[in-house]
């Protein structure tokens, strides 16, 4: 889909919104054409010396006109502010969504702060570029040309003149496309990399803070920020010199025009009034050549950013962007069901079949990996850093997207990951925990209804009371970015009781053993254990986790090297020897 068939796709879904709007700009722009003909008239029996009560009554219908202008003003203004939302709302909504059906680990191609940028100013470019082209352009065109056609009845070869200027607006905007295109998309990239750094810095102040960084830290973000500068400048200032040899033309232009008209006032062929419509509409005439050259212009940034809405992730194309999707702007916004189970999705067995993905960038992953998980045990993933135990755990949940092999849970085969293995099927804790800064409530939660939640069992289950009894305002605390103000243990014991209040089929645990002291790790199995119904598949090389495991599953170079409980593995492998050597 090309660029401005992505825009009339955009009108075509929300036509209402952009209809209104259109109209009462049409009407605003129409007024004038109006005021034109009167002032004609106005001037022109004041030249007769013709003051009788007609010229009065043109008068006030004039102010009448003006009168009606504001008004028709006003309501665009409104019917404008509606439109502008409805298209930006409707590309961002559609991106949203096609961001969260990616997997997970692999849903962005760029940086948070990047794509925040696309989200707000590359959406918003497009929004201008259609209220500048669809609203305003195309009114003040029909204006034009109906003023065309007034002007051409009075004086043809003058009129010809008034759009002399158009051509050269149109050589300048030729020649200078790929420079517009050029300076916009580097300003872009500048900006996308501040944006980055500034989130990266938000991210890791306790690591800035630790490692004494702060000055080195600001140096680097002022050198980005120079960068971005002179890229910024040198866009919006070639812009801009663009607008004024726009604006400048068209004065030349006016300028020759009224010598021309000069001489036919001289030589009797223009009256008072001929000379008042004609300067009146080339005014606004000009206006359209001024607004040709600005939507020429707009349309090379709207090409830029449209593309770098589609580099966000992989998949996204325009056609995606422009779905009709609702945007509940007067309808009530439908509530948020919770996926309930049925009696076939309840885990009796969870098993893979070769299962493979490899990354593209390094060739490393896993391969061919082959598991089963019976209800009610727990299953342990080790090996050594690098041996693929993460990649299997996102792989299996569709966070990273299969390259090859199956996932089958109660022997069905699972052709959507991603989508299937949310709760109440599977709940999942990362390796690393991601928060808001909300309250420690509201993170566990997360949207879920408290009032079908057992949050204390959730935080009972994650060995966490106490430390909810000893903070100032208990499960109400914020916790600041990305829990900020929480330890590393805090951090992984509230990412359990996230995963713990949805009361899963399956638990799956990703190294959370890691930041917890011995004693607290083994309070969390027993804890987990005393319930019925658990099942659980861990990524621990810790001895606590090792010695209740019901199947170890010992990964080496992305291969499952060995299965089997921990005393067989321990006779008769090497690897699970140094492992359990190195463990605590």
């Amino acid at each position: 889909m090309k660029n401005f068939k992505m825009i009339l796709k955009i009108l075509k879904n929300k036509p209402i919104a952009f209809l209104n709007s259109y109209i009462t700009y049409q009407l605003a722009t129409m007024f004038p054409l109006v005021t034109g003909l009167l002032m004609r008239e106005i001037f022109s029996n004041y030249e007769k010396g013709k003051t009788d009560t007609t010229v009065w009554w043109f008068i006030g219908f004039f102010i009448a006109v003006l009168l009606a202008r504001i008004v028709s003003v006003y309501f665009y203004s409104i019917t404008n502010a509606t439109s502008r939302f409805v298209s930006s709302s409707l590309v961002r909504v559609n991106l949203l969504n096609k961001i969260m059906e990616k997997p997970g680990a692999k849903a962005l191609n760029k940086s948070n702060g990047d794509t925040l940028n696309s989200f707000r100013e590359d959406i918003g470019q497009i929004e201008d570029f259609i209220t500048v082209c669809f609203n305003e352009f195309l009114s003040v065109f029909i204006f034009s040309a109906l003023s065309l056609f007034v002007l051409i009845k009075i004086n043809y070869k003058i009129t010809l003149l008034v759009f002399s200027p158009l051509i050269s607006v149109i050589i300048i905007v030729r020649m200078t496309g790929n420079r517009i295109t050029k300076y916009r998309k580097d300003n872009r990239k500048a900006t996308g990399v501040v944006s980055s750094a500034l989130g990266e810095m938000f991210t890791n102040i306790q690591a800035i803070k630790v490692y004494g960084s702060e000055e080195s830290m600001k140096e680097n973000f002022k050198k980005l920020n120079t960068a971005r500068e002179k890229f910024a400048i040198r866009d919006n200032m070639f812009t801009q010199l663009l607008m004024s040899i726009y604006e400048n033309i068209l004065s030349i232009g006016t300028g020759m025009i009224l010598i021309v008209v000069s001489f036919s006032i001289k030589e009797e062929k223009f009256n008072l009034g001929d000379f008042t419509i004609f300067i009146y509409y080339m005014n606004f005439i000009s206006s359209f050549i001024q607004y040709f050259g600005n939507v020429m212009t707009k349309y090379k940034h709207t090409a830029v950013a449209i593309k770098s809405i589609s580099d966000i992730s992989e998949g996204i194309n325009r056609e995606n962007l422009v779905e009709n999707t609702p945007l509940y702007i007067k309808e009530e916004i439908p509530e948020i069901q919770e996926n309930n189970l049925e009696d076939g999705d309840k885990l009796t067995a969870l098993s893979t079949e070769n299962l493979t993905y490899l990354y593209p960038e390094t060739g490393g992953g896993i391969e061919n990996i082959s598991l089963n998980v019976e209800k009610n045990t727990f299953t342990v993933v080790t090996g050594r850093v690098g041996s693929g135990k993460t990649t299997l755990l996102r792989t299996l949940l569709g966070l990273l997207k299969p390259q090859d092999g199956k996932v089958y849970w109660n022997n069905n085969l699972v052709n959507k990951p991603d989508e299937f293995f949310i709760p109440p099927r599977i709940a999942y804790s990362p390796q690393i925990p991601h928060f808001f800064s909300t309250t420690v409530e509201e993170n566990i939660l997360l949207g879920k209804d408290k009032n079908k939640s057992d949050i204390n069992n959730a935080i009972y289950l994650a060995v966490m009371e106490k430390d909810i009894e000893n903070i100032q305002n208990g499960i109400h605390t914020v916790i600041g970015t990305n829990g900020v103000k929480l330890s590393g243990g805090q951090q992984q014991r509230l990412s359990a009781a996230r995963m713990f209040v949805r009361d899963a089929e399956l638990f799956v645990f990703d190294d959370i053993s890691s930041a917890l002291d011995v004693e607290t790790e083994e309070a969390l199995w027993t804890r987990l254990f005393e319930k019925e119904n658990a099942t659980c598949i861990a990524v621990s090389n810790r001895r606590g986790a090792l010695k209740r495991a019901d199947n170890i599953i010992l990964l080496k170079d992305g291969k499952v090297m060995a299965q089997g409980k921990l005393d067989e593995l321990l006779g008769n492998n090497e690897e699970m020897k140094l492992i359990w050597g190195e463990s605590i």
